[in-house]
């Protein structure tokens, strides 16, 4: 077989047409099974209630000075202790790193993470709707950008051992 060009699989909803007529579309959606709070990776997150006469800056027990306080909803706040033992980051705070780190914690919880889904269409039913004849995803993907995505769907590609 030879080498497919996949460089124009680069967003949700692209195509790229196959020369036997077939074509490969890929799809990114929220990937609803994983959440960030539930992977030690990416710290320990704490929901904290308050009363009316707490100013919600008591840290929940067992963070220590480096948490934060990263959403207020309603009287709750949410702290964010960044990662500790194994997972424990080699950069500090004031970094650039820690605050690109921190970005990505906080667009996890705020975005989640992603499904990829390549598909392969071969016609249209009734509707005119592509019909999806095979397909290969990968879930719990943290980002799509600087060309990971170009890498998922290259093995997603692989994956689906096209002639």
């Amino acid at each position: 077989m030879t080498k497919l060009d996949l460089s124009d699989l680069r967003d949700d909803g692209d195509t790229v047409d196959l020369p036997d007529g077939r074509t490969l579309r890929v799809r990114i959606v929220v990937d609803e099974d994983h959440s960030v709070t539930d992977e030690e990776f990416w710290g320990e997150f704490e929901w904290v209630r308050g009363s009316r006469w707490d100013d919600h800056t008591r840290r929940p027990d067992g963070f220590d000075g480096n948490a934060e306080i990263f959403d207020r909803d309603h009287g709750s706040v949410l702290w964010w202790q960044p990662p500790r033992g194994d997972y424990a980051l080699s950069y500090g705070r004031g970094t650039k790193e820690f605050a690109e780190f921190r970005q990505s914690v906080r667009d996890l919880l705020n975005y989640g993470f992603k499904g990829v889904i390549v598909e392969l269409l071969d016609g249209f039913d009734a509707y005119q709707r592509p019909i999806v004849t095979q397909s290969e995803s990968l879930w719990g993907i943290d980002s799509v950008e600087d060309g990971a995505l170009a890498y998922v769907v290259a093995d997603l590609v692989a994956e689906m051992h096209l002639p």
